[in-house]
């Protein structure tokens, strides 16, 4: 999409071009990590079926460290890249974005303690930390990441300049973006559709996690764009002086 709809993500990102995965490269590499991690698991869960408990077998699922210990660190990085920020740039925005993360934290943190220990005491201390973590991520998402629900804007609950051409999409986005921030209430409610186990309804919710992050990945990235290009750091057009030396002539 990115390519597609021209958002020059790589001098965002400042790839090298000739050394830039192409969408081809990185759906190979997803593709045989997944191949690798459904491999090995398929493996350990053969051993035990057929009664092998040794300590080598167990330690079969250590293997597939070798495989996410990348994505972990990546995303240890990603993650920190706000205190690093605040801490060279001196912009106090980096220290609130990070405060976003540290809500997540709390929040994830008060689910695992609810989980142990259900009373009423933890259980609203989940509801309080998370619903005030999720107004906290939907603010920063939608106004400071998105750069949407601009009030003096032409495309209303938007902003004047956008690169898709149906607005429709923008609010269908920000729609579904506001559901999977309330996932986390089928943790704590346990609310189970049908015959579905509360467990398997959870399971799809963060799977749609993967969704609602591409869509962020989007538009956090179109919004950098038209800002790079409203400040002249990355134009579709270089704007040169001719009409100043022809004033001159």
């Amino acid at each position: 999409m990115w390519r597609k709809t021209r958002i020059n993500y790589a001098f965002i990102f400042e790839f090298a071009p000739t050394k830039e995965l192409k969408y081809r490269d990185v759906f190979l590499i997803c593709t045989t990590s997944m191949a690798v991690v459904v491999g090995v698991m398929f493996a350990h869960l053969t051993l035990v079926a057929r009664g092998h408990s040794s300590t080598q077998v167990q330690a079969i699922p250590g293997l597939l460290f070798l495989v996410v210990m990348v994505d972990f660190f990546m995303a240890d990085q990603l993650c920190s890249q706000c205190a690093r920020r605040w801490f060279d740039e001196g912009e106090t925005s980096h220290l609130v974005n990070l405060g976003k993360y540290v809500s997540a934290m709390l929040a994830a943190g008060a689910k695992v303690a609810y989980e142990k220990e259900k009373t009423m005491g933890w259980l609203s201390l989940v509801v309080v930390v998370s619903s005030a973590a999720t107004v906290y991520q939907l603010y920063w998402d939608f106004v400071k990441d998105w750069g949407l629900l601009q009030f003096n804007s032409n495309n209303p609950w938007l902003r004047n300049e956008l690169i898709l051409r149906r607005k429709f999409v923008y609010y269908l986005s920000m729609g579904l973006n506001l559901v999977l921030r309330l996932a986390w209430l089928q943790t704590v409610l346990h609310y189970n559709f049908g015959s579905l186990d509360y467990r398997v309804t959870s399971f799809f919710l963060a799977a749609l996690e993967v969704i609602r992050r591409g869509h962020w990945n989007f538009y956090r990235l179109e919004n950098e764009h038209l800002n790079n290009a409203g400040k002249f750091r990355a134009v579709k057009t270089v704007p040169l002086p001719f009409h100043e030396v022809d004033d001159q002539d």
